[in-house]
């Protein structure tokens, strides 16, 4: 089962739902990439992420930061970029 489709199991069965790390760093890390965290989990792991706590928030927050910085100003015209920043921008403003 892909890592993207884990976060279901935790929207549907929270209390049977194990944490690990491995697959939250997975998330975090490819989260911006609609092809290995499609739309329809990238819904579910953003109500995942308003539970996302310390310093994995604290780092979250700031990597999504330091994309933005990346990307403002630029003249962004490719398509998938457009749909990683709208994805960091949902992120931002659900974390900050």
């Amino acid at each position: 089962m892909p890592e993207s489709t884990r976060v279901v199991a935790w929207s549907e069965t929270p209390e049977e739902w194990k944490f690990q790390k491995t697959r939250q760093t997975w998330l975090l890390l490819h989260m911006y990439d609609k092809e290995k965290v499609p739309d329809k989990y990238f819904t579910i792991l953003l109500d995942y992420l308003q539970g996302l706590q310390g310093g994995a928030r604290d780092i979250t927050v700031q990597k999504a930061e330091a994309f933005m910085k990346k990307f403002d100003g630029s003249d962004v015209e490719d398509p998938k970029l457009l749909e990683k920043c709208e994805r960091i921008r949902q992120v931002l403003q659900l974390l900050s």
